[in-house]
């Protein structure tokens, strides 16, 4: 397993839970044991600090604010897609966003993700 340097996240404060907020040398039990100390806490207690993009017409375009979390969850939990509305395609009920593999789907163009981590 590849070891991050001593000093690479060694901020007490909370953070939110994303590959790069956990330290890769604690155990996966012990990550497991600490989410569940606290019934009342939820991923909505976190600030949000990432910002997730898609790639068109020559630029990157942000996600409407309130999808940021459901793609951030998504891409954390390792799910395969999220169906998000956003603005950015008004004509459409839904669309499916795949942040795992980094793109989106939309009338069978794929359409690069990438995000950013704010903080």
């Amino acid at each position: 397993m590849y070891q991050y340097p001593p000093n690479y996240n060694n901020n007490n404060n909370r953070l939110p839970l994303t590959p790069n907020s956990i330290s890769p040398t604690r155990e996966p039990k012990d990550i497991m044991m600490e989410g569940s100390t606290s019934s009342s806490e939820s991923l909505n207690d976190y600030p949000q600090e990432i910002t997730w993009l898609f790639f068109r017409d020559n630029q990157w375009v942000p996600f409407q604010s309130n999808n940021h979390y459901k793609i951030e969850q998504a891409f954390t939990l390792g799910g395969i897609y999220v169906d998000i509305k956003d603005f950015n395609f008004p004509h459409l009920k839904s669309i499916r966003v795949f942040p795992t593999r980094m793109y989106l789907s939309y009338l069978g163009m794929k359409y690069r993700l990438s995000c950013v981590i704010q903080g």
